[in-house]
């Protein structure tokens, strides 16, 4: 739960922090429209000799096909990429509202179980 949160928070600062970086599509075997709650819109791509995965969610729909080139966001390690436009802000408040309450529920119910 609290890697979720992590992973939410890190995208949140790539918005305003950034590297650019051209990335190559490479496949799309989700389009945009065909995803399910468990099977969500997806691409892969290249970036440095590495494949990388990222789900799209009905976001740039025209601009994602198999050979086009990209303008993505990244951190330092490379390890999360965002679009320049991509809106996170309440899934970060979602999954650290998530991850606080699980804490109390833990903490709630270690303490009922020291009674």
């Amino acid at each position: 739960m609290l890697w979720v949160a992590s992973l939410k928070y890190e995208q949140y600062k790539l918005v305003d922090e950034g590297y650019r970086v051209k990335v190559q599509v490479i496949d799309v075997p989700r389009q945009c429209g065909t995803g399910t709650r468990i099977s969500k819109p997806y691409f892969r791509f290249y970036y440095r000799g590495t494949e990388h995965r990222k789900d799209f969610n009905g976001q740039h729909c025209d601009e994602i096909k198999s050979g086009k080139t990209l303008i993505l966001l990244t951190n330092k390690e490379q390890s999360v990429f965002v679009f320049e436009d991509q809106e996170v802000g309440y899934d970060v408040a979602g999954g650290l509202g998530l991850a606080l309450l699980f804490t109390v529920f833990a903490i709630i119910s270690q303490r009922r179980k020291e009674e």
